[in-house]
């Protein structure tokens, strides 16, 4: 599989970074048995531990991976990873910022080495000439207390507020109704 050269930089796009390496990248999809999708859980939306640059990220490597193929392995350099993952500001991400959120990553155990081991970057100049292999996990890791899925955050937020309006003390106005059901969708 042959890889394109970077973009010539125009004006809607700036010129890359000289300190962005041509390393390679591989990324693995997860063990998935034959059930395909492009999903993502509810979790990883929902994990505290993730910044909202890094959910975003995960939703670009994941995009990358396309388990029903016999060679599910995607090769890309850091470079073109730095441009698929945009920047807060429009435009690519720096390879620092990549960095950062491979590591952000591992912490939640959403990318490993293939192996299942924690992901370990590097800008030493000795690592540049290794290939960094990515498994983009989607299950929580063992072990994880936050929330599984929307439904049980709002049912537990459900529980919370109405014990709040139970416990405000009597202001002189009547507490705001409870919504109902309607028949188009789910209440709260």
């Amino acid at each position: 599989m042959s890889v394109s050269k970077c973009p010539k930089p125009s004006p809607t796009r700036p010129k890359a970074s000289a300190a962005s390496p041509d390393r390679m990248v591989e990324l693995y999809g997860p063990d998935a048995d034959g059930w395909y999708d492009t999903r993502v859980m509810d979790w990883i939306a929902l994990c505290e531990q993730l910044k909202d640059g890094e959910v975003r990220a995960y939703l670009v490597l994941r995009s990358l991976v396309v388990e029903k193929f016999k060679n599910h392995v995607r090769v890309l350099t850091l470079q073109l990873l730095c441009e698929l993952i945009p920047s807060p500001s429009g435009g690519p991400s720096s390879l620092t910022r990549v960095r950062g959120i491979l590591g952000g990553l591992t912490k939640v155990g959403l990318v490993t080495t293939p192996e299942g081991q924690p992901l370990k970057t590097s800008s030493r100049a000795s690592a540049l000439t290794k290939t960094l292999r990515i498994r983009i996990n989607d299950r929580a890791p063992e072990g994880y207390a936050g929330w599984r899925n929307s439904e049980d955050k709002l049912k537990a937020l459900g529980a919370a507020l109405a014990d709040l309006v139970d416990d405000e003390p009597a202001t002189g106005t009547a507490p705001a109704p409870r919504c109902a059901p309607s028949a188009a969708g789910r209440g709260f």
